[in-house]
């Protein structure tokens, strides 16, 4: 779903993604597909809902948050409720409708409310007609579990992609295979080890999720065509 706001930019809105237009914001979006389906929440101005929530929970809803257009990115701990809403919503059914206005509504907007519930700048940012893929994000997401690396499909979760999707945007981008470049970060950071630290060869390979030492040695000489005990010699 491709969407443009006068002041906030313009963006694709993938699963995952979401975009804050006010009342007085000029937009337009239109589907890529015609499969693309799209969750609005109406918020109409002095929204009795919107005061409660302000009044019981120190948030200022409306000059915080929805008074500003912008383009932000949810955590997966938030997509489930979406997903909830948009299941029941395609029931067809005022009464689910009008409860989930009255229960939903307010839990969704204190999740999104909440610091670490949002992710700001989006982590998939348009780039002319091609999405990309925000590399210092992929950078942070990989760093953070060397010791236990991502497979595809829990990196294209993260990027709320399909796994084939994700495959395709990544070899396009990086022009390597994701988890060519995942054993890319691990061997720099290896390295890293190995010629700033004294950590032995063990303590780097549990660090980096090898079984053992040999297992990083290998793999590292056929990175770097070098033996981990070499690298460190000349760095020393």
């Amino acid at each position: 779903m491709a969407c443009e706001l006068l002041h906030g930019g313009g963006n694709y809105l993938t699963q995952g993604s979401f975009a804050i237009v006010p009342g007085q914001e000029s937009h337009l979006f239109h589907g890529l597909s015609d499969d693309c389906e799209l969750l609005v929440l109406d918020i109409p101005n002095a929204d009795p809902l919107v005061s409660a929530i302000e009044q019981s929970s120190d948030i200022a809803l409306y000059q915080d948050w929805l008074q500003t257009p912008r383009f932000a990115q949810i955590t997966a701990g938030t997509a489930p409720l979406l997903e909830f809403a948009s299941t029941r919503l395609q029931q067809r059914n005022d009464r689910v409708s009008a409860a989930l206005s009255c229960q939903l509504l307010p839990l969704l907007l204190l999740q999104l409310c909440m610091p670490g519930e949002t992710i700001e700048p989006e982590i998939i940012t348009s780039i002319g007609s091609q999405s990309r893929i925000d590399e210092q994000q992929l950078n942070r997401l990989i760093d953070r579990h060397l010791s236990e690396p991502l497979d595809n499909q829990q990196l294209a979760d993260h990027f709320y992609l399909s796994q084939s999707h994700f495959y395709t945007l990544f070899n396009r981008q990086f022009a390597m295979a994701p988890q060519q470049y995942v054993a890319q970060r691990r061997m720099q950071k290896a390295r890293e080890l190995l010629q700033t630290t004294s950590l032995s060869q063990l303590a780097i390979a549990e660090e980096l999720g090898f079984s053992d030492a040999s297992s990083l040695s290998r793999a590292y000489k056929k990175h770097f065509g070098q033996t981990p005990r070499q690298a460190r010699k000349r760095a020393h």
